[in-house]
């Protein structure tokens, strides 16, 4: 689903009126999930899911024209889905 999808889909389902004010709430949360995260914090939303972030460590990699380069240690967001979330997609849940 793309964020205009995701857009129209709270609009049809009486989330809100407007495509605009459907983008606004998807932006401000979107925003809100990086801040914590960015922060260091977990964002951990009952039933979907938990973002987190790791530490990678350094390592070196290979690039296509055989130069090594040195890719510095790094923060990577993770998400582990939520029991519900799991259950639901192995299921084909959909809610109506």
């Amino acid at each position: 689903m793309t964020k205009d999808e995701f857009r129209r889909y709270l609009v049809e389902r009486g989330y809100t009126n407007t495509l605009t004010d459907a983008g606004e709430i998807i932006d401000i949360m979107t925003a809100a999930l990086t801040e914590a995260m960015v922060n260091g914090e977990d964002v951990c939303i009952k039933g979907f899911g938990t973002f987190t972030r790791t530490l990678r460590a350094p390592k070196e990699v290979l690039q296509q024209n055989g130069e090594r380069v040195l890719v510095p240690e790094h923060y990577s967001p993770r998400f582990k889905p939520g029991k519900v979330l799991t259950q639901q997609v192995r299921e084909g849940f959909i809610r109506q």
